[in-house]
C-alpha cells in the first residue's frame, strides 16, 4: 500500500510539473528549467514525508487498536472469573442435580415428552402419593386397634357388677334348703323340743328374705327391710335381674314349668298345678307365706306343727323341685351374662388376629413388593444414566457436594479461591523464570 501511494504522488507531481510546463508554454512564457526540477524536487519530498506520516499513524493505530481489542477480552474474561465467583457452587450443584433427577423421573413417567416441553423449565413436582399409600394403612390399623379396645373396655366395664352379684343367685337355693331342712326338724321334734329350734328357723327364714330381696332389689333392700336385714353384701349395688333380660322373665313373666325334666311336672289338675306356672317369683313369695303360717301354727299350738302340715307339703311338692330347678336355670343364665363380655373380647382378639395377618400380607403384596421391583428398575436406569457421564467427573464428590451445609459450601468456595490464586501465583512465578532465563 506504501508503493502504492508513492507511484500515486510521483505521477501527481508529474503531472502537476507537465501542465505547468504546457501553461507557460501556451502563455507565451519561458520558465527557467532549474526552477522546475527544484518545484518537482519539493513535490517529492512534501509527498514522501505526507506518506511517512500517514504510514507511522496507520501502525501506531493498528497497535492500538490490537491492545485495545486485547485489553477488552482481558476484561470479558475477567468479568467471567468474577461472575463465576460470585455464584455459588451449591446453586450450579442443585441445579445440575434437578435436571439430572428430572431426567429420570421423566424416563420413569413418560418416555415421550409432551407438546412445548423445555428442558430448562423442568422441575420437580410433589405430586407423588407413594408416602400417603404407605401411611395410610397404619392410620387404618391404629384407627382398628382404637376402635376394638375401645370396646373391649366398655364391655368389661360392666363385667364387674354381674360379677357381684352372683353370689346372690347362688346364695338363694342353698339357704332355700336350709329353711326346709330347720323346719322339717322342728316338725319331726318332739313337742318339748321344738321350743328349743324354733329361733334357729327364725334365723334361717330372715336370712332367705335378706338375700332373696337384695337380689331382687340390690342396694335399696335395707329401706324395704330396715332392721331386718341380717347381711350385708358391698358389692352388690344393682338388682341381679337387670344384669340379663332371661332373669325377669324366669321370675315374672313365663308361663311355663320350671323343672328340668319336663316330664315331671304336675298334672293340670294338682293343687299346686297353677302356682307353679307363674314364676319364680309367685312360688317363693308362696313359700314365704307358707313358712309364716307354719310358724304362726307353732305359736300357736306346737303340736300342730308337724310334717304334714300343708306348708310343708308345699315346701316338699313346689319348692324342692320347681323354684330349685328354676334358681339353676336363673344361675345358668346369670353365668352367662358374666362369660359374655368375656367371651365379645376374646372373639375380638381373634378377629384383629385375622385382620393382622390378611392386612400384612395384602400390604406386602400390593405395595411393598411393587415398590421393591420399582426401586430396582429406577436404580438400574440411574445407574444407565450415570455410566453416560463422562470418566473425569467425581461422582462421589458431586453428591457430597450437593449435600453440604451453607457454611461448608461457603468454606469450600474460600478454599477454592485460594486454591486458585496459589495456582495462578505458581504460573506467574514460572512465566517470569523463563522469561529471564530467555534473555
Amino acid at each position: 500500500s506504501e508503493r502504492i501511494r508513492r507511484k500515486n504522488s510521483m505521477t501527481t507531481a508529474t503531472t502537476t510539473s507537465s501542465a505547468h510546463a504546457t501553461s507557460a508554454i501556451k502563455g507565451n512564457k519561458v520558465v527557467p528549467v532549474d526552477d522546475e526540477v527544484a518545484a518537482m524536487k519539493s513535490a517529492l519530498t512534501s509527498s514522501n514525508n505526507n506518506n511517512n506520516n500517514n504510514s507511522k499513524s496507520e501502525r501506531r493505530s493498528h497497535h492500538s487498536s490490537k491492545s485495545s481489542r486485547r485489553n477488552r477480552k482481558e476484561e470479558r474474561l475477567r468479568q467471567e472469573a468474577l461472575a463465576n465467583q460470585k455464584q455459588s457452587l451449591h446453586v450450579i450443584i442443585k441445579k445440575k442435580f434437578r435436571h439430572l433427577w428430572m431426567d429420570l423421573v421423566q424416563m420413569n413417567r413418560d418416555p415421550v415428552l409432551p407438546p412445548g416441553f423445555k428442558s430448562d423449565s423442568r422441575h420437580l413436582r410433589n405430586d407423588s402419593t407413594l408416602t400417603l399409600n404407605l401411611f395410610l394403612p397404619f392410620l387404618f390399623w391404629s384407627t382398628f386397634i382404637t376402635a376394638i379396645y375401645i370396646t373391649c373396655f366398655e364391655q368389661l366395664r360392666g363385667s364387674t357388677y354381674p360379677a357381684g352379684n352372683q353370689q346372690l343367685v347362688n346364695y338363694v337355693p342353698s339357704r332355700t334348703i336350709n329353711c326346709i331342712t330347720q323346719l322339717q326338724e322342728m316338725a319331726v321334734a318332739p313337742v318339748s323340743a321344738k321350743a328349743s329350734s324354733f329361733p334357729t328357723v327364725t334365723v334361717y327364714y330372715n336370712k332367705l328374705v335378706t338375700v332373696y330381696y337384695t337380689m331382687l332389689l340390690g342396694a335399696q333392700v335395707k329401706g324395704l327391710l330396715g332392721s331386718a336385714v341380717t347381711d350385708s353384701f358391698p358389692f352388690v349395688t344393682g338388682p341381679s335381674v337387670m344384669d340379663t333380660p332371661t332373669l325377669p322373665s324366669i321370675l315374672y313373666d313365663t308361663t311355663n314349668c320350671l323343672r328340668l325334666n319336663a316330664s315331671s311336672c304336675l298334672p293340670t289338675g294338682d293343687l299346686y298345678h297353677q302356682v307353679t306356672h307363674l314364676g319364680l317369683n309367685a312360688m317363693m313369695m308362696r313359700f314365704f307365706q307358707e313358712v309364716g303360717s307354719f310358724l304362726d301354727v307353732y305359736s300357736a299350738s306346737p303340736a300342730l306343727a308337724v310334717l304334714n302340715d300343708t306348708s310343708m307339703q308345699f315346701a316338699f311338692t313346689v319348692v324342692l323341685n320347681d323354684v330349685l330347678d328354676g334358681f339353676v336355670t336363673m344361675s345358668n343364665a346369670h353365668e352367662y351374662a358374666i362369660r359374655k363380655p368375656y367371651d365379645t373380647v376374646i372373639t375380638l382378639h381373634v378377629i384383629t388376629l385375622v385382620v393382622v395377618v390378611i392386612g400384612a400380607l395384602a400390604y406386602w403384596l400390593v405395595l411393598i413388593f411393587p415398590l421393591l421391583k420399582r426401586m430396582k428398575r429406577e436404580s438400574r436406569r440411574i445407574a444407565e444414566l450415570l455410566s453416560l457421564l463422562p470418566k473425569e467427573m467425581d461422582m462421589l464428590k458431586f453428591i457430597e457436594a450437593s449435600v453440604m451445609s451453607e457454611e461448608e459450601i461457603h468454606n469450600a468456595l474460600k478454599e477454592a479461591h485460594k486454591e486458585r490464586e496459589r495456582r495462578r501465583r505458581e504460573n506467574a512465578s514460572r512465566d517470569h523464570a523463563k522469561r529471564r532465563s530467555k534473555m
